[in-house]
């Protein structure tokens, strides 16, 4: 009894040193100052990040020449280029045409009589997968900013995969360098310049989630990259995929899951059906990733990469194969699984190290499935008056979402309604999700006339 007072005893002592040492300033949008004198420093790692126990305030810069560093770039940033004009225009896959528009891609890929393209364009609706393919890219849209961080993102880390084969450790290489000489090189011509502002004293959060911590203002805005719970693993330490212990390939992710999951039967007796709904508004409000593709600045045009055709090669595409023996993708004839990996993103100041996933949205818990995680997505959701939320209408239905005037995409539907239009690209994804969207905006109007 006696031991259990003292844990007991030991507890409070530590829960009281961490409670009044402000440890609840860490993630805060709210400002405070640390007492140095106080037994317990927060956020040390926000001070001084750590790589494996390392911490940068007791580590001693690696005196890299900096004429190596600049080489470094060069190559890498000619091999990102060298990638990116190998599939700068969309490769037309005969297979999966569906993925292009017919007006200006198909008829040109068949010239023949009206009815042979007519026809033509019936059999490509029916390829297995194009639809579906299609619809995800739709979920996960590629925009010109993203793809812009992302080219920093390659060339830093082939910049850090160079000098881990020269012997370079990778606290070193991660921490060790000079950021101000990886800003003279052509690094620095295409690393993305974040403001540094000064943080408004405001009881509201920002739309892009800057300033969410004051003494960290881009913790938590989107076009940042993910945090992880556990450390990264590469076979390469950088950006290869992973492998296992011995080095060998691992097994093929559809088999693997053929073997380890099962639909369950069993009936719920706590939970409804919104739990599940619920849960996924939840998630598109904290993360959003986009798995890369082609896309076209000038028009803002993005298409999916054919990686299941062998005669295209891109080092993002990770195609799944499948067996002949799949129980659901067999009785489509679907052989293959074009599997696009994610867009990396940049640390800050392009710092060197092993691949980080962007997220496009802010991280934080800011109902930015609602109203957006930038300004220019909630200029389209907002009226200009009364600070209300746009809605739209169909027949007798009122207080519907708006909808996506500027998509020329129509969701399934027999009278081609277009898609709905919110704060993220997946309010079109189920009905349940169109719902809880709907249900917010109609509750965001229903108080802001109250204000009136």
């Amino acid at each position: 009894m006696a031991k259990l007072w003292l844990a007991f005893g030991s507890l409070f002592l530590v829960l009281n040193a961490i409670d009044g040492s402000h440890i609840s300033c860490g993630k805060s949008f709210i400002p405070c100052d640390v007492d140095p004198s106080l037994p317990f420093t927060p956020s040390i790692s926000a001070a001084h990040p750590r790589v494996y126990g390392i911490s940068s305030a007791q580590f001693q810069r690696q005196q890299v020449p900096e004429p190596l560093i600049r080489v470094t770039a060069n190559e890498a940033m000619r091999e990102v280029h060298q990638t990116l004009n190998d599939t700068k225009e969309p490769y037309i896959d005969p297979n999966c045409s569906q993925w292009f528009d017919f007006k200006d891609a198909t008829f040109d890929l068949f010239p023949a009589s009206a009815k042979d393209q007519r026809d033509t364009r019936i059999d490509l609706l029916r390829m297995p997968l194009a639809s579906a393919i299609k619809q995800y890219c739709f979920l996960h849209p590629m925009s010109a900013k993203a793809k812009a961080f992302s080219e920093a993102a390659f060339v830093s880390s082939l910049m850090a995969l160079r000098l881990k084969n020269l012997g370079l450790r990778e606290s070193e290489i991660t921490i060790g360098l000079d950021p101000k000489i990886l800003m003279k090189s052509v690094l620095g011509d295409i690393c993305p310049r974040q403001a540094i502002e000064t943080c408004a004293d405001s009881e509201y959060r920002t739309l892009s989630g800057s300033c969410n911590n004051v003494k960290n203002s881009l913790w938590g805005t989107s076009y940042e990259p993910f945090q992880r719970l556990t450390s990264a693993y590469y076979s390469d330490g950088i950006q290869s995929i992973r492998d296992s212990k011995n080095r060998q390939t691992l097994p093929n992710t559809r088999e693997l899951s053929l073997n380890l999951f099962e639909n369950p039967s069993i009936e719920q007796t706590v939970v409804n059906e919104m739990i599940p709904f619920w849960l996924y508004f939840i998630a598109s409000d904290l993360g959003e990733i986009i798995p890369n593709q082609y896309f076209t600045p000038y028009n803002n045009n993005f298409k999916p990469f054919p990686c299941c055709d062998a005669s295209f090669v891109h080092p993002d595409c990770l195609p799944i194969h499948i067996s002949s023996r799949d129980f659901f993708y067999s009785r489509s004839n679907v052989s293959c699984l074009p599997y696009t990996r994610s867009l990396p993103a940049p640390r800050h100041l392009c710092r060197l190290g092993h691949r980080e996933q962007i997220n496009t949205v802010t991280s934080f818990l800011d109902a930015s499935t609602i109203y957006g995680s930038s300004k220019e997505q909630m200029e389209k959701l907002r009226t200009s008056e009364g600070g209300l939320l746009i809605t739209s209408s169909y027949g007798s239905l009122l207080d519907l979402l708006p909808q996506d005037v500027q998509s020329n995409e129509y969701c399934q539907s027999p009278t081609r309604k277009r898609c709905f239009l919110s704060g993220t690209s997946d309010t079109n994804i189920l009905p349940e999700i169109s719902a809880l969207h709907m249900l917010f905006v109609r509750q965001h109007n229903a108080l802001a006339k109250s204000f009136k």
